[in-house]
């Protein structure tokens, strides 16, 4: 599969107060995927027209596994499949005869980067999805 590249800056209040160079998302996009900026930080790709995931970069601890599969379940899904590394941990689930993924795994300097397929995700497009959540970066920003 070739990849196009997107840069998204993603600003937290922290990097602008740091004496770093801003950081934001590279996200490698499947050929016929297109992103699109959401809330601040926020971003969707997926099919044009389509949003399939949802990108998030978020200051916090990388969760268990358990703790991630509890909160798939108090949605009213049903795990089929969890994960974890030491920098990330994965659920694949099912809910209303549709599946679903959410990952969390590190950036760096604790930062997190939050993958969660939309109801919209088609099965074939879920490995499409862990692929691109497994290679978003962080990378300096352009001004």
């Amino acid at each position: 599969m070739r990849f196009g590249w997107v840069v998204l800056a993603v600003m937290a209040g922290a990097c602008a107060e740091s004496k770093s160079p801003p950081r934001g998302l590279r996200v490698p996009l499947p050929d016929g995927w297109v992103a699109n900026p959401g809330a601040p930080g926020v971003l969707q790709v997926g099919p044009k027209g389509r949003a399939v995931l949802t990108l998030e970069r978020r200051s916090a601890k990388l969760p268990t596994v358990e703790t991630l599969q509890a909160a798939v379940e108090a949605e009213g899904a049903v795990v089929v499949r969890g994960g974890g590394a030491v920098d990330s941990t994965t659920v694949r689930y099912s809910r209303a005869s549709a599946l679903g993924l959410l990952t969390v795994r590190t950036l760096e300097n604790g930062a997190l980067l939050l993958c969660a397929s939309t109801p919209e995700a088609k099965q074939d497009e879920l490995d499409s999805a862990d692929t691109l959540c497994a290679a978003v970066r962080l990378d300096p920003v352009a001004r």
